[in-house]
Parts: structure tokens; C-alpha cells; sequence
């Protein structure tokens, strides 16, 4: 039995019966979605005093959603764990911000050299790279200090190991590293494990995030991290996959970027290694790993119900693809 039962006061999630929201389709309608936007939109690292390309940088980059998987996740998360409203959306915010920057500065000339976001021009081709980066940076900033008041509000003995879980997903063990693995991709031609070795700290820990940081800020338990954390690596490569073999057919509906970017810059892409059909069996792999680990974390914590939803939705992108 895990032990995500705890006795902290409960907090309704946002909207718990809903289904979740469809990755990168129209949000216009969906109203959890146009919620989690205007908070995001409240929250955003902007003044009075924000210089104007600044201000437009950002707040077009947060009026430009995908899916908020990963914020309506940490939303959702922190909301059945029974952590506060506060918390609830501090953290989903926080998440989603970190995200934003983190898609700004991969389309940058340096890093992706993308030209379209979301069926948007890239910001820095409006902004300029410095305007981006800055927003990029102001973004980051504002996520930090979300979550260090968020932290601060669950017990003492659970905020060191909530911080040190904020490091490795966005330090030079996580985010930061798997980022530059991706600029410097060794020159072979077999480099499927580096794909996958590379997307496990570039794509995963932004899913790994809004999964533990909840969970370790309402005093889960190790069995039951390791089974989020397990949960969240198979999503994050998962969706990294998807990016991955979007790339291959030229589908940029399913990435939300620019697609044939990979092989010209000489990226990794586990499709390219694998083949395009066995890009589609890696897929199912990944699949069916997360729905058992979702079924043993719903049967052991009744309140992870929410969590079959995204598996659905998930599933549902795979068979979306334009392949068998």
C-alpha cells in the first residue's frame, strides 16, 4: 500500500471531473484551460515598468498555450495531495513558466535556429534574441520565487528535499545538462541510448516536476516517489518521442515547432535511429509501461484517479500519429 494518504487539509482540484486538456490543440473553449491561462497571465513577471518588448515578449509567449499538460499535472497533483490553493497554483504556474523559457530559449538561432512555435514567429524573430532571453530569464525568475513562498508554506522537514528536487530537474543534473547534451551530440551513427539518454534529462524532468514536487511537499513517502518519478520518466520520454518522430514526417502540428530541424543540426532523435515504425513500437513500449504504472498508483492512492486521464490522453496523441 503506498502511503499517499495524508493528513494535511484537503483542497479540491481545479475542476476535478473534467477531462484533461488536449495537447496543442484550440484552448478558446475549454474553461479549466482559459483559468490556468489567466492565472498565468496574473502571475506573470511583468510591470508598469516592464520595458514594451520585453512585456510583449512575455506575455505573447504566455498567450501562446500548448496543451499546459505539465501545469494542469502539478495543478491537479498538488490539488489531490491536499496542499492549499496557494500552493496549488503557485506551483502550476511556477511549472508552466519554466517550461515557457525553456521553449524560448530552444528556439533560439543557437540552439534550434526554429521560425515557428505553436503556429506562431518564433519571439525572437519579433523580439530579437536578447529581448528572448531576458524573457526567458524573467520567466525563470519568477517560477523560483513562486516556488520558494510555496515551499515555504508545507512543514520544515519536507522543504530541503523539495528544493533539492527543484535542482535536479532544472540544474546541470536535469534540464541544463540535457540540453547541452543535445547541442553537443557525439558525430556517430548509432546513437539511439544517447537519444534516449538525452531526452531523460532535456524532457523528462519538466514532467518529473509537477509530479514530485507535490507529492515531496505533502510528505509522500520513498516507494511512492519512486513510483511518480518512474511515471514521469516514461510521459517525459514518451512526449520526447513524439517530438522525435514529428520531426521525421515533417508533422510540426504534433510538435508545435518547427519540424526537420534535428538532422541538419545533427541532433539526436531516437525516431531517426529506431526507424519510423520503430519509433511507433517505442511509443507503445512507453505506453504500456505508464499505464501500469498508473494503475498501481490509483490502486494503492484512490485520489490519483485524475492521473488515468492524462494516460488517456496521452494514448490518444500516440494513435493521432500519422503512422502504423
Amino acid at each position: 500500500m503506498l502511503c499517499l494518504q495524508i493528513s494535511l487539509p484537503f483542497h479540491a482540484p481545479v475542476d476535478a471531473g473534467s477531462p484533461p486538456l488536449a495537447c496543442r490543440e484550440s484552448l478558446e473553449n475549454i474553461p479549466a484551460a482559459r483559468q490556468l491561462v489567466a492565472l498565468l497571465k496574473k502571475n506573470a513577471p511583468v510591470s508598469m515598468q516592464t520595458e514594451e518588448k520585453l512585456c510583449k515578449c512575455i506575455m505573447g509567449a504566455i498567450d501562446n498555450p500548448g496543451g499546459l499538460f505539465r501545469a494542469e499535472l502539478a495543478q491537479r497533483m498538488a490539488g489531490a495531495l491536499g496542499l492549499g490553493l496557494r500552493q496549488c497554483d503557485s506551483i502550476a504556474c511556477a511549472v508552466e513558466y519554466f517550461h515557457i523559457a525553456s521553449l524560448l530559449l530552444d528556439d533560439l538561432p543557437a540552439m534550434d535556429d526554429s521560425m515557428e512555435r505553436r503556429g506562431r514567429i518564433c519571439p525572437h524573430l519579433l523580439y530579437g534574441e536578447g529581448t528572448t532571453i531576458l524573457a526567458a530569464l524573467g520567466l525563470i525568475t519568477r517560477a523560483y520565487g513562486l516556488l520558494g513562498a510555496a515551499i515555504t508554506l508545507s512543514p520544515q522537514q519536507y522543504q530541503e528535499p523539495a528544493h533539492e528536487c527543484l535542482e535536479r530537474c532544472l540544474g546541470s543534473r536535469g534540464v541544463v545538462n540535457g540540453q547541452a547534451r543535445d547541442l553537443g551530440s557525439p558525430k556517430v551513427l548509432d546513437r539511439g541510448r544517447y537519444a534516449a539518454a538525452v531526452a531523460l534529462q532535456k524532457t523528462a524532468p519538466l514532467i518529473v516536476l509537477p509530479l514530485l514536487l507535490p507529492a515531496i511537499l505533502a510528505g509522500a513517502d520513498t516507494r511512492s516517489l519512486v513510483m511518480l518519478r518512474r511515471l514521469a520518466v516514461s510521459w517525459g520520454l514518451f512526449y520526447q518521442g513524439v517530438d522525435d518522430l514529428a520531426d521525421i514526417v515533417a508533422a510540426t502540428r504534433f510538435s508545435g515547432k518547427t519540424a526537420g530541424r534535428d538532422q541538419p543540426l545533427g541532433r539526436p532523435n531516437i525516431a531517426r535511429q529506431l526507424g519510423i515504425d520503430g519509433a511507433g513500437h517505442y511509443l507503445d513500449r512507453l505506453i504500456g509501461i505508464s499505464e501500469t504504472s498508473v494503475a498501481r498508483l490509483t490502486a494503492a492512492s484512490p485520489e490519483l484517479e485524475f492521473l488515468t486521464k492524462f494516460q488517456s490522453l496521452l494514448a490518444r496523441r500516440r494513435d493521432a500519429l500519422p503512422v502504423s
